[in-house]
């Protein structure tokens, strides 16, 4: 799976909230700070079909950065690998156990809207 650069911004934002991140299969990621006063969500493009932990997003998109077209291949169990298509250099990245994580519990329930304007 490839990363888009609106994905890798959106986790970018979301280390600035939280330094760590549980990413759930689908297609929402969710951050909250560890103080719990500030709480993120956002959809993107890509599906994750794996449950898995990160325990520091600044370092994992550093990791990411490193290649020029990253492609990233969830290994199904304790780790990814981050490659790159045009060279034979990879990277492998353990996930975080998921009790060290600070993450949200429920989504996020917006009422509707008081006021529009036009």
């Amino acid at each position: 799976m490839n990363l888009s650069n609106d994905t890798l911004s959106i986790l970018k934002n979301f280390s600035d909230i939280n330094q760590n991140i549980l990413v759930k299969p689908g297609q929402k990621l969710q951050t909250i700070s560890t103080l719990k006063n500030i709480l993120a969500e956002a959809n993107i493009k890509e599906t994750f079909d794996q449950e898995f932990a990160i325990y520091d997003l600044t370092e994992f998109l550093r990791a990411v950065e490193l290649f020029d077209s990253p492609a990233i291949n969830l290994n199904g169990g304790s780790s990814m690998t981050i490659a790159d298509a045009k060279t034979k250099q990879k990277v492998k990245y353990f996930f975080a156990d998921k009790s060290v994580i600070v993450s949200p519990s429920k989504s996020i329930n917006m009422p509707d809207k008081y006021v529009s304007f036009s």
